[in-house]
């Protein structure tokens, strides 16, 4: 076990309540795990079960995971086409319903297009429990080379999608195919649309005049829908067009009016609701001193929490969201990752 110094900070910035939180309120421990692997994907389902994607150099195809209850790498029986050359699943979430939610991408499954123009990328829902799987969306993703992680509603009859990058969006996916969010980000000169960004991604436009968004996630009950943006993007073309200040943005279901909650965000990269609907966990830089690594942020209190110094990846809130997990960088170009625990309990107490 391994807890860091002993220190509450709390402070007032841009209006928001932020507490710099360590030893007394946070514990952590590394997951004792194989070391041959480099971990992912960190899939926490209802019942308990831990799951952590795994990868290493001689397995390029298929979806496997370790299993923390058995520590043992494992293989999903997912069911293939022989119409791709070779398949992997560069995404994986686990859906509301608690089945596993799958990016499955189809590599030169049109041999007569140039690369990635032949890949394709489709939605995959898996049932551990019958092993039973399904599309839930009959087209084809967005620019299957830059697609990035994904939420769902409740119901999973409607979902989000980010693309990444230096011109990351947002779009829907439906059962019957996807299409895009007709929200304006921002206001005045620093005014943009998601669909314009979608239409350019899709159709491989310039998209200079646009902002990034990016990190969906959509809340338990289904009422709301949370993601980070930037318009500092806008009319810059260059490869630093997403070191400019970010924003974090509340739209309510029945009104998808995009509200600016939260500013003074740099770098963020991922985004994840707690299961009980208090707390947003995202990675990236905040606070008044822009640390980097682990924040939660409560958005009807408006209240935030810095949890982790480091270079994290992927995150999982445990099913009592009292626990979280994320993968943690172990090398300068990060192709090792250890994955850590961290003890949440006190500080869900304090933003109570």
């Amino acid at each position: 076990m391994r807890a860091t110094t002993t220190l509450v900070l709390t402070a007032i910035f841009l209006g928001t309540t932020v507490s710099c939180t360590n030893g007394d309120v946070v514990t952590a421990r590394r997951l004792q795990l194989p070391t041959q692997y480099s971990y992912g994907s960190l899939l926490w389902f209802p019942d308990g079960t831990l799951w952590i994607g795994a990868y290493n150099e001689s397995q390029l195809d298929g979806f496997w995971y370790i299993d923390s209850s058995d520590n043992q790498l494992h293989q999903l029986p997912l069911n293939t086409t022989s119409e791709c050359k070779r398949i992997d699943y560069p995404r994986a979430e686990v859906l509301p319903d608690g089945r596993l939610g799958i990016v499955q991408r189809c590599y030169h499954r049109w041999p007569d297009r140039p690369s990635p123009l032949g890949d394709e990328s489709y939605f995959v829902a898996y049932d551990v429990a019958t092993s039973s799987q399904e599309y839930l969306v009959d087209d084809p993703l967005l620019a299957s080379d830059i697609g990035g992680n994904f939420t769902w509603n409740p119901t999973v009859t409607l979902g989000i999608q980010e693309t990444m990058g230096l011109y990351g969006m947002l779009y829907w996916l439906r059962p019957d195919g996807i299409s895009p969010i007709t929200v304006t980000v921002g206001s005045g000169n620093q005014a943009w649309a998601l669909d314009e960004n979608y239409v350019a991604v899709r159709d491989h436009l310039d998209m200079e005049n646009t902002g990034v968004a990016r990190a969906p996630a959509w809340s338990p009950d289904g009422q709301y829908i949370a993601f980070l943006a930037t318009s500092d993007a806008i009319g810059n073309g260059s490869p630093k067009r997403t070191d400019g200040e970010w924003q974090l943005y509340l739209m309510a279901l029945d009104d998808i009016t995009p509200r600016s909650l939260l500013g003074g965000i740099y770098q963020p990269t991922t985004m994840r609701w707690s299961p009980n609907g208090q707390w947003l966990a995202f990675l990236g830089q905040a606070g008044i001193w822009h640390k980097q690594g682990i924040w939660l942020y409560a958005p009807f209190t408006d209240t935030l929490h810095f949890v982790a110094q480091g270079e994290f990846g992927s995150m999982a809130w445990s099913p009592d969201s009292q626990m979280l997990v994320a993968t943690t960088c172990t090398d300068d170009k990060c192709k090792q990752r250890e994955v850590w625990e961290y003890d949440l309990g006190k500080i869900v107490q304090i933003g109570k």
